[in-house]
């Protein structure tokens, strides 16, 4: 899957995370991790873009 403009690198993201916290990944692996990262982003971009005021205070307490 090809990087968008201005989207992050998550091949090297993966390599650099495992890496870093010693967390070998198969091979076989790998590209799940990738896309399973690109998917959680995309959803994750959806709630950084809604707009909220500066002045929003989260609920003292959720009420379903």
């Amino acid at each position: 899957m090809p990087n968008e403009p201005n989207q992050p690198d998550w091949a090297a993201h993966v390599d650099v995370v495992s890496a870093s916290i010693g967390l070998p990944i198969d091979a076989a692996s790998r590209q799940g991790v990738i896309d399973n990262l690109s998917r959680i982003g995309m959803v994750a971009q959806a709630f950084m873009t809604f707009p909220l005021d500066d002045h929003a205070e989260p609920a003292p307490e959720f009420e379903p």
